[in-house]
């Protein structure tokens, strides 16, 4: 990222509260036009015409709005539409702070070559802002004599002494040193589980072909494939790395020990720990171990592996006492938390926001009003930078929980107060609030005030008001937040779609479901798995077995191409129609579509096991079919067997 976005972004947050009084006057304005110019790319219009026709139609546009719509352009990858905005403006004169130039010097280098920024530059101030950008695009552009050149020339100026100029000069080292791909790495190791390929196979092809890769690329990779759910991936990297030989340090033991106890068990994290030379075993990789004992609810290993660290010195941190707490929440010992905390202030161990919200809870758990507020009160009088919008939401759900809607009320107006209201999680968490206490009308304004606040409207907002909206039964409303989104949405998300059909479903409005249901089936970029298997449930839960099989059908037919993993509720839902009914026609019909989908098939067998066993038919076959196609036999099939195969049992 370039210095001058950097700066401009930094710039522009400071002024957003002071701008949003301006754009709330026209509110949907500047987010209507942001559309026009973000869709220029499949209308095939011109940047340059579309804002000449807002004008026309009588619009006024500021230089705010126009600068906060480029930068998300520029977000969203449409840096050449960024660019024409920012020529546009120039063009009608309207004034540009140093930090706008910096912005366009930045947008032209990426869209129009270095050489072009490099004129840009020559008709600017030589200021702080531009000589930043500059340099960043020499350093990014790999050009190591243009760079060190201005460095030089800043330097002469006293403008070269941030730790932005570092960071950019060890950039264009790192680029020179050796061409490196490790974003291409990381998407062939993401896509692993649709391609079939080993994590190993693709490291060793991907140094065969030529490339290098290093120790802190592959940490980068490694939490990549952490934060998107892909912990065995990450596990797999970092053993390949450890089987390389490659040079860990006692933190980078630490997270392949989080990650061994997240896929393999804490068992196995314990041998890595154990089989650790002594050097490793710091305070990091022990705060790991302990981590696992307590986040499993491990208590006695947990308290004698504290105790051991206390001995060598290394548990004296406000982790280690939150870990303690976290065990205790987990094994239901609530009443030891406040001695915790107690220890924790004699021996001058500071509490953060986190220690707070699990005293709070202690007491939560415990319906125990009186000390939720007690702790909550500290945490303000005492800590006052402590108490975030996270801590004060604690107390509201405890409020909720607890029946006392007034205080709830109350505590969600200091709550909306002391928020960040550059921070969505905060608007929807007030939202989700609202909605448990049937409130519609605090929905519907802090709805309004979040789209006021932000320029673009996300797809998880909308999300999150249709929820909303769906719990309060609103469901006019909620058609008109729906189709409000997919009037303006660029890239069509199913799971809105999903909850507009459930609340449907949930309503019997099956015709209005269906109606929605075929028109998004031909706007989604996959096959609507998901959304047929809200159909399947509804069906079923209602006897309409034709109608069930009818979707089945084509969901089984559709997934031979596309991996389905159903919902362990649609998986639930097959098996607890069989509960009491003995309806063995329906079972085969039912067995014979699940069994094609691959991870179906002990529920294929399970199902049918349990029709024939609820009408006391039996059929020694199944079990020689069962064990055919190689399922694994739990407790509970292991069972229906014994009533449904009496003879082939008894034998084996």
């Amino acid at each position: 990222m370039g210095a001058c976005r950097l700066v401009a972004t930094k710039l522009w947050q400071m002024r957003r509260l002071c701008v949003a009084a301006e754009v709330a006057s026209e509110p949907g304005k500047p987010m209507r036009l942001y559309q026009k110019l973000a869709a220029l790319g499949a209308t095939g219009g011109s940047v340059s015409s579309t804002l000449n026709e807002h004008i026309m139609e009588g619009n006024r546009v500021k230089k705010n709005d126009l600068v906060r719509i480029a930068h998300e352009l520029m977000k969203y990858r449409r840096p050449d539409h960024a660019l024409q905005v920012m020529e546009w403006m120039e063009n009608r004169k309207m004034n540009f702070s140093l930090a706008n130039n910096a912005f366009c010097l930045d947008l032209i280098s990426k869209v129009k070559g270095v050489a072009e920024a490099e004129k840009y530059f020559q008709n600017l101030p030589k200021k702080k802002f531009t000589y930043s950008t500059l340099l960043s695009c020499y350093c990014n552009n790999g050009m190591e004599e243009k760079a060190l050149s201005l460095f030089k020339e800043m330097e002469e100026l006293n403008l070269a002494h941030s730790t932005l100029h570092y960071n950019n000069l060890m950039g264009l080292y790192l680029t020179l040193r050796k061409p490196r791909k490790p974003m291409q790495l990381y998407q062939k190791l993401a896509a692993l589980g649709a391609t079939g390929g080993s994590i190993s196979s693709t490291l060793n092809e991907h140094i065969m072909e030529g490339n290098e890769v290093n120790k802190n690329d592959l940490l980068r990779i490694v939490h990549g494939l952490l934060k998107n759910r892909r912990p065995g991936y990450a596990l797999q990297v970092m053993e390949w790395m450890e089987n390389r030989k490659m040079n860990f340090s006692s933190a980078n033991n630490a997270f392949c020990l989080d990650l061994i106890s997240k896929v393999k068990g804490v068992a196995e994290a314990e041998n890595y720990f154990q089989n650790l030379p002594a050097s490793a075993k710091t305070k990091f990789t022990y705060t790991a171990l302990l981590c696992c004992y307590c986040n499993n609810g491990m208590e006695e290993k947990a308290l004698s592996l504290f105790k051991e660290m206390e001995e060598l010195n290394l548990a004296h941190s406000t982790l280690h006492y939150n870990n303690l707490m976290v065990l205790y929440l987990i094994v239901g010992k609530l009443e030891k938390i406040p001695s915790l905390v107690e220890e924790m202030k004699q021996r001058n161990i500071s509490l953060n926001t986190f220690s707070y919200k699990l005293w709070m809870q202690s007491y939560a758990r415990q319906d125990d009003t009186e000390g939720v507020e007690r702790v909550y009160h500290e945490t303000l009088e005492n800590n006052g930078a402590l108490c975030d919008w996270t801590v004060c939401s604690n107390l509201v759900a405890h409020y909720i929980k607890a029946g006392l809607d007034e205080k709830a009320r109350s505590a969600l107006k200091k709550l909306e107060s002391v928020m960040d209201s550059s921070n969505r999680e905060a608007f929807h968490y007030l939202m989700t609030m609202y909605t448990n206490l049937s409130n519609a009308t605090e929905v519907y304004r802090l709805w309004h005030s979040l789209k006021t606040a932000f320029q673009i409207t996300t797809h998880t907002s909308y999300r999150m008001m249709l929820s909303c909206l769906r719990r309060l039964k609103d469901l006019e409303g909620m058609k008109r937040v729906f189709d409000e989104w997919e009037s303006k949405c660029t890239l069509y998300d199913h799971r809105l779609v999903r909850t507009v059909i459930y609340a449907y479903l949930e309503h019997d409005r099956l015709e209005e479901a269906e109606d929605l249901f075929k028109e998004a089936s031909k706007k989604v970029s996959k096959p609507f798995l998901k959304g047929m298997e809200l159909f399947i449930i509804y069906f079923l839960k209602r006897g309409q077995m034709d109608r069930c099989v009818e979707f089945l059908e084509a969901a089984v037919a559709i997934s031979k191409n596309e991996t389905w993993i159903p919902h362990f509720s649609t998986i639930a839902g097959f098996l607890t129609h069989f509960d009491g009914n003995g309806d063995v026609e329906t079972a085969h019909k039912l067995f014979s579509l699940l069994k094609e989908v691959d991870n179906l098939k002990a529920t294929a067998y399970h199902l049918l096991l349990k029709a024939y066993a609820t009408a006391g038919k039996t059929d020694p076959g199944l079990l020689g079919m069962l064990e055919e196609e190689g399922v694994k036999i739990n407790d509970e099939l292991e069972e229906l067997l014994q009533e449904v195969c009496p003879l082939q049992q008894s034998s084996t």
